[in-house]
């Protein structure tokens, strides 16, 4: 008894709290309760879960109890939900709150982060206001709350969890700090770092090591009173505080290797990541998955190309003409690699095609309860409100809709949605449904009766022998009225069926002119007829292949690394054997196996003929910009170590195939050149088809990109760029200088902390800099410097500069008047990374010869040729070969410029540059001298794998031009159907180098 009391009693307070209110009242208080009884419904409780013929209670905004066969409370007005269907209202899991709507001044100074687009601090509950324009509209698709965030910037702040009520923000909001937020956007800030993503990927970093750090000294800070505070951030203090509340990071992205990329922030921090995606992971699903994150994915499925001019078609990336197939499809390839995912309105143009386009993913594969799940469990789950909403269960908040159906079906319609237990109506509840076929006697005569449509709309038709006519329907407070033309039944005007509906049968009175009221009667005979061309459907039967990249050349199995032996080649070895005539080469799992002559097939092996045909080692490109995402300069800073190449490499970028046609298998991806101090670079091997991860050559060693000259002092970035240090070649010095010095304070700060005992020590540790960082491995000698150069007096400022301050400079790159300090580079240990014959592009490059190469390579001074283009690198071959018109280096020297001094430049001559056993198989199989003009790649192998052959490039561009004209055709066919076009706009990608 004791316990009942005691429940009571608990009942009794929280409804009790549910109406207390904080504004006054004008007027007589309301103090009915709110109870209403849906009796006699279909109930979806969850996923999986219905219970038909059911009742639903709610009192006071809370669901009381469900289920068959419940008679409602007394005090319950009681809803007839017969014929319809009670669903857990939608959660929006993304609805960012638009710049221009910010209700207040975000940022109004005071102790906040340097960079204005890094505002973790900024509280979305502070800023909310709530469209009532949009949360109909989201009301009209079944939503009932939304988790909503400021929109602008990188960090972004925390969301709010509200309903779409008509209630007051006060009343509406039901979560606030649910969330942080982030992108690789800066948005409306004026500051110009990042200019690039790998900076703002830096920023990320750098923002929650700075919180950690500032989260471990506040709390030495707490525990000895006192102590002292190198600063107050207020920014810094939100961001340590949510990285120790653990809260989801909601993460914005523009593509599916951008989720790759925040997957490797999750993992370095261990953080819980919650990605908005594109919409095109279907190219990668199975990384997706492995990257562990849970998704929120779009359903802005793109509409076909407009097709007018056939030449402009081909302007139309093979990529973008898949997506617009493959698209409606995405949510059902992640449910069926398991993905976890919710999804959004974000991205419509239009708010009420989000069902609609639901539908079109559920006739695609997606299950019914997988859709419904990721409107509802998913995004619940992972804003931590389960126990709030995501199903209709006792205690939870009455967050329903009423529809009129399956609301995955192409008719049914959302009529209310009900926001803890206040309604909003969204379409007239429809009275009884009427659709069926039905024999009607009217007039001494018997007339088949259609009504179709929906149940808001019916469409209906009536016909007796040859005589058929439309007919409008309504019903309406339980008296139906039929109207119809009737001049073919020998009245005048309109006939007017008015009367009632019971159990299948119509039945009434007839009006209209004619004598007397004769009377009608309907009887249903049967349903409509299903229509079978919509029943059933899923995937089209022809859809195009999803390659690796999904855009031309792209593999649907990567190259089998097979044994390869090819017969009687000219091997150009790099080695003391020299150039071999007629000589086999052997290679298994990816290593040259052995070099010579009557060499034995192992079985299985593919035997290639390369008689008349040149071998070589595969080209090395030690300067490239090719495979980089998103800016190639992070120019905002003169200093900008922190930012890194390897974060942003664009696997999918067709140069990559093109180059592999060139015959390059390896290239270092650097920074470009805008700062004395550039980011860290990437070296990779053009595995075409694998993720960027897997590009990157295992075990490379690190490094940089530094740069002098007129680049860095910004002389040719025009009037507006003048303020940035350094604008002088002497600031150049002096910037490097003064960085690798507090790089050494930097190191001997973290050698004290680590002697005193480090963690244990209770000290407060130094702040880790991943600028520094970077700057110490130098020093270290655990990374190494490839510096942008042309002139000979900067070239030997920094060979003095890195010998005063404990440092080597790997490579020179450009250094155009190298020839004019041969003997200094060769003394400093510097190698030379040259162009063969570029120059008069700007006044620093004017003293440049032809003869530079070979000269250098004559003092002694490891020398090569890098591209700096994506053009010039499918034909380095004749680059090098300019070496022997200018300067007469012999063939085999001149071929190692482009091969095996790169090789050595980026310390992988141990195994990349050279052919003989037990070397990377990068190979290149030529149909004539490599040197020559003439010369083409035939096959071109990396590790074993051959990602490139000439017969097969010719059948793959016959197969992508029939794919083009395939989808082109379909799209046409779609427009034809209804479906609205887009116009094609022309997204020029800006090629990268460092002049």
């Amino acid at each position: 008894m004791r316990n009942i009391i005691f429940c009571y009693l608990v009942f009794l307070s929280a409804a009790a709290l549910e109406a207390q209110e904080t504004f006054p009242k004008a007027g007589i208080r309301d103090k009915t309760p709110r109870v209403h009884a849906f009796v006699r419904g279909t109930i979806v409780v969850s996923p999986g879960k219905t219970i038909s013929d059911g009742t639903l209670v709610i009192r006071d905004g809370r669901i009381e109890d469900m289920g068959q066969k419940l008679v409602p409370p007394v005090d319950a007005v009681v809803h007839d939900v017969s014929g319809l269907r009670i669903y857990p209202g939608f959660i929006e899991p993304y609805c960012p709150i638009p710049f221009a709507d910010l209700r207040t001044v975000r940022r109004a100074g005071g102790p906040v982060h340097w960079n204005p687009a890094v505002h973790p601090e900024t509280d979305a509950g502070e800023l909310l206001t709530i469209d009532s324009l949009q949360a109909a509209s989201l009301r009209s698709q079944g939503f009932t709350c939304a988790h909503m965030f400021s929109g602008d910037g990188i960090f972004r702040g925390t969301g709010v969890l509200a309903g779409l009520g008509c209630g007051s923000v006060q009343e509406e909001v039901i979560a606030t700090r649910v969330s942080t937020n982030l992108s690789f956007e800066k948005g409306h800030s004026k500051e110009a770092y990042p200019s690039s993503l790998m900076g703002a990927i830096a920023l990320v970093r750098q923002a929650v090591l700075d919180a950690q750090w500032y989260r471990a000294i506040s709390d030495m800070r707490s525990a000895r009173a006192g102590s002292w505070m190198p600063e107050y951030n207020r920014s810094l203090e939100a961001l340590g505080d949510q990285l120790s509340r653990r809260l989801p990071f909601f993460f914005e992205t523009r593509s599916t290797l951008d989720i790759l990329r925040v997957a490797a922030i999750a993992r370095e921090f261990g953080l819980r990541i919650v990605v908005k995606s594109s919409g095109s992971e279907y190219e990668r699903v199975e990384a997706v998955a492995d990257a562990g994150v849970s998704l929120i994915v779009p359903v802005n499925f793109p509409a076909p190309y407009r097709i007018q001019d056939p030449d402009e078609t081909l302007e139309i990336p093979l990529r973008d003409m898949k997506h617009w197939e493959w698209a409606p499809s995405n949510p059902a390839l992640l449910s069926r690699a398991g993905i976890v995912f919710a999804l959004t309105t974000a991205g419509l143009d239009c708010t009420e095609a989000f069902l609609k386009n639901v539908r079109k993913a559920v006739l695609r594969g997606l299950a019914e309860d997988q859709a419904l799940e990721a409107l509802t469990l998913v995004p619940a789950r992972m804003l931590g409100v389960e126990a709030l909403m995501g199903s209709l269960e006792k205690g939870k908040l009455a967050n329903f809709v009423v529809a009129s159906g399956d609301l995955f079906s192409s008719d049914a319609v959302v009529l209310e949605s009900w926001v803890a237990g206040r309604p909003n109506t969204v379409v007239d509840r429809p009275g009884v449904d009427l659709r069926g076929v039905y024999r009607l006697n009217m007039l001494d005569r018997t007339f088949r009766l259609v009504i179709a449509g929906t149940r808001e709309r019916f469409a209906a038709t009536v016909r007796l022998g040859t005589f058929e006519t439309p007919v409008e329907v309504s019903a309406r407070d339980g008296v139906v009225v039929l109207a119809f033309g009737s001049d073919s039944l020998g009245a005048k005007g309109k006939l007017w069926l008015k009367g009632h509906y019971d159990s299948g049968r119509l039945s009434g009175t007839v009006e209209g002119d004619l004598t007397g009221s004769p009377t009608w009667a309907a009887l249903r005979v049967t349903d409509l007829p299903t229509d079978s061309s919509s029943a059933g459907r899923t995937l089209d039967s022809v859809m195009s292949e999803i390659t690796y990249p999904n855009g031309p050349y792209g593999w649907t199995v990567e190259p089998a690394q097979l044994s390869v032996l090819f017969r009687n080649a000219t091997v150009w070895t790099n080695t003391a054997r020299g150039i071999l005539r007629n000589t086999d080469v052997l290679i298994e799992k990816g290593k040259v196996r052995s070099v010579g002559t009557g060499l034995e097939a192992p079985t299985g092996a593919v035997v290639v003929d390369a008689t008349g045909k040149h071998l070589t080692t595969g080209i090395v490109d030690e300067h490239s910009h090719t495979a980089i995402e998103g800016g190639v300069n992070e120019w905002a800073q003169a200093v900008s170590a922190e930012v890194r190449i390897g974060d942003v490499i664009d696997a999918d970028d067709i140069n990559v195939y093109r180059q592999l046609a060139g015959g390059v298998t390896t290239a270092q991806l650097l920074h470009g050149s805008a700062n004395p101090i550039g980011g860290q670079s990437s070296i990779i091997k053009f595995r075409w088809g694998r993720l960027p991860e897997e590009m990157k050559v295992e075990g490379a060693p690190g490094f940089i990109k530094f740069a002098l000259g007129e680049n860095v002092k910004q002389s040719n970035w025009g009037d507006a760029y003048t303020t940035r240090y350094p604008q002088t070649r002497l600031g150049v010095e002096q910037i490097i200088k003064d960085e690798f010095q507090t790089a050494k304070e930097y190191t001997k700060q973290w050698e004290l902390y680590e002697a005193a005992g480090g963690k244990k020590s209770r000290l407060p540790p130094p702040r880790r800099d991943l600028e520094l960082d970077a700057i110490a491995e130098i020093l270290a000698g655990k990374r190494f410097i490839t510096c942008h150069s042309y002139v000979q007096s900067e070239i030997t400022m920094l060979i003095r500069l890195a010998e005063q301050m404990g440092f080597r400079v790997n490579t020179f790159t450009h250094i155009l008047e190298g020839y004019k300090v041969a003997d200094k580079l060769k003394q400093h240990g510097a190698g030379a990374s040259s162009f063969s014959d570029w120059w008069a592009y700007k006044y620093e490059v004017y003293d440049a010869i032809p003869y530079n190469g070979a000269l250098l390579s004559g003092q002694g001074v490891v020398t090569g040729f890098n591209s700096d283009s994506d053009e010039m690198a499918r034909r380095l071959n004749q680059e090098a070969a300019k070496s022997v018109k200018y300067g007469n280096l012999a063939e085999e020297e001149a071929w190692k410029l482009v091969t095996l001094n790169p090789a050595v430049m980026l310390h992988l001559d141990r195994r990349i540059g050279r052919i003989e056993a037990g070397m990377d198989a990068d190979l290149v199989l030529w149909s004539d001298h490599p040197l020559s003009v003439y010369a083409r790649a035939v096959q071109t192998f990396v590790d074993g794998r051959c990602y490139f052959d000439a017969k097969q490039d010719t059948a793959w561009k016959e197969k992508i031009d029939a794919e083009r004209r395939r989808l082109i055709r379909k799209m046409a066919a779609a427009i034809d159907g209804g479906e609205r076009p887009r116009e094609y706009r022309r997204k020029a990608k800006t090629p990268y180098r460092c002049d």
